[in-house]
């Protein structure tokens, strides 16, 4: 089948429709379009399991390193999260890790060595997403306060630094999204 085109999936978290996204996903694949879904990584194996030969790429999110701090910035622990990733890698499928870090939040030398042992773990590549500030006008437009209000958006050097050591860690395929 020859592809025509290609798809994202995406959203708050799509897997929180599951039964839907693998509905849109199979129509998608039907149609011979390469299909991508953004996810969290937070739902039950056996929904991922159904999207499995529907889904080409999956867009993986990896935001905190350490249980308690995981739990802390999103509400969740992260052991579901990890087990998911590993399965998903275990079944063969292709996986961008995509890592958000925002200073004063989740930056940390243990985090980034987090993130370099998973770039070696099987994922196709690593985005590290540096924190933005784009939503401070929208927030102010609307009278709402900004969330990380007290975060500044890193320099591009920092960044740079931020990929200098994952890889002196030993990260392999890592690049700034």
């Amino acid at each position: 089948m020859r592809i025509r085109g290609r798809v994202t999936i995406s959203g708050g978290e799509p897997m929180a429709q599951a039964d839907y996204a693998r509905e849109l996903s199979g129509a998608l694949k039907g149609a011979g379009l390469h299909v991508c879904m953004e996810t969290s990584g937070f739902a039950p194996w056996e929904a991922y399991q159904r999207l499995l030969p529907d889904v080409d790429l999956f867009l993986f999110d990896y935001k905190a390193t350490g249980e308690e701090l995981h739990r802390r910035l999103t509400g969740v622990g992260h052991g579901l999260i990890l087990t998911n990733l590993r399965l998903l890698l275990e079944a063969g499928k292709k996986v961008r890790l995509r890592c958000p870090i925002i200073p004063g939040y989740n930056l940390s030398e243990e985090h980034l060595r987090a993130i370099a042992g998973l770039s070696r773990s099987g994922v196709s590549a690593v985005e590290i997403i540096p924190y933005h500030d784009m939503g401070k006008g929208k927030a102010k437009n609307i009278g709402s306060s900004l969330y990380l209000s007290d975060v500044r958006t890193p320099e591009q050097a920092e960044v740079e630094r931020w990929i200098d050591d994952i890889v002196r860690y030993g990260g392999i395929r890592i690049f700034q999204a």
